[in-house]
């Protein structure tokens, strides 16, 4: 005999089930529509503030709203674009995020408690590729948290400098967490770290 009471119960609940999926797709694609646009419009302005840095008038404008950039929500995107613009400028901006206390604040965050903080300042530092920053990345290769060392082995392979490539070569073999990402950096910095990889593979990687 059917029970139509539990019949009509549980087809309701499939239609509840049904309309919270399709209410939670519909208000995602709002969310994720907001991002992008709230992404875009970012990266317009910041890209206006780049144009006026070709002058000591909009230098002065510029620079302030720039510095304010690495404190906000897009705070990673905008050390990416900064990374990307001709050395002179580039060298403009990080005189300007040094002389308003930015790159100590990360320099600061880098070594916080809260691991994602760490990260987080972390990336931004190897997009910025300051020398002086070197030191606290390459203590963040000794942090206790593997996601953590992972982004500093990544920041440093970005930097491109002699002294972040000889650690991150002297690190590769010795961390199971970050020994495939440091490989694959060694590959991207050339002939150079050839051998040593060969040598790595030939005798197996050892972890202390």
């Amino acid at each position: 005999m059917i029970d139509y009471q539990s019949l009509i119960f549980t087809l309701l609940l499939l239609l509840a089930i049904v309309a919270l999926t399709t209410v939670a797709a519909i208000l995602n694609k709002i969310y994720s529509n907001r991002e992008e646009d709230s992404k875009q419009r970012f990266l317009e302005n910041l890209r206006k503030r780049f144009l006026l840095l070709r002058t000591p008038e909009g230098q002065r404008e510029a620079l302030p709203w720039i510095a304010r950039s690495l404190s906000g929500r897009w705070s990673e995107l905008a050390a990416e674009e900064i990374s990307q613009l001709e050395t002179p400028l580039r060298l403009d901006v990080l005189h300007k995020l040094e002389e308003s206390g930015v790159v100590a604040r990360l320099l600061r965050d880098a070594k916080s408690r809260l691991k994602w903080t760490r990260a987080h300042a972390l990336r931004i530092l190897g997009e910025l590729k300051l020398p002086h920053s070197v030191p606290t990345l390459l203590a963040a290769l000794e942090d206790r948290d593997p996601d953590v060392r992972n982004v500093a082995a990544r920041s440093l392979g970005r930097m491109k400098l002699q002294t972040a490539e000889d650690a991150l070569i002297g690190l590769l073999g010795k961390d199971q967490f970050v020994s495939a990402r440091i490989a694959a950096i060694c590959i991207e910095m050339g002939p150079r770290t050839a051998p040593l990889l060969i040598k790595t593979t030939r005798e197996g990687i050892r972890y202390h």
